[in-house]
């Protein structure tokens, strides 16, 4: 698994405490706390609390040490994004990739930032280099 991938499930758990009052996690899928159909039922304050933790969980594990290319990358793409500009670029994502809502979010967010990032000349996948 991309090492990115698992900082930003580190994030996702970190967060699923904000939002287990908003929707039931889905315990019995497929090793996840919370999955795009999941996150789909969030409220607008929940999504973007989640997409927050998420962030804030990357730069947690990148502050305790062992940060790779990917992490890099992924802080200089959205450096100067704000919160509202990274929870509009997951839900359209999401909107605009159905066939991934069974999907886990942290795996969802990654691609969603990958294609971001990618679009702004900053690859943070290892496919897209």
């Amino acid at each position: 698994m991309n090492r990115a991938i698992k900082q930003l499930t580190v994030g996702a758990l970190a967060v699923w405490v904000a939002t287990i009052s908003n929707a039931a996690p889905q315990f019995e899928s497929l090793g996840h706390i919370v999955d795009g159909n999941t996150y789909r039922g969030f409220s607008s304050a929940a999504k973007a609390t989640y997409v927050a933790g998420v962030f804030d969980g990357v730069l947690v594990t990148g502050a305790m040490g062992d940060v790779d290319e990917s992490l890099l990358r992924l802080k200089q793409c959205t450096m100067h994004m704000t919160l509202r500009q990274l929870d509009t670029i997951v839900d359209a994502y999401i909107d605009k990739n159905p066939s991934q809502w069974g999907d886990s979010m942290s795996k969802i967010v990654m691609n969603a930032m990958g294609e971001a990032c990618k679009d702004r000349g900053i690859a943070i996948l290892p496919e897209d280099g």
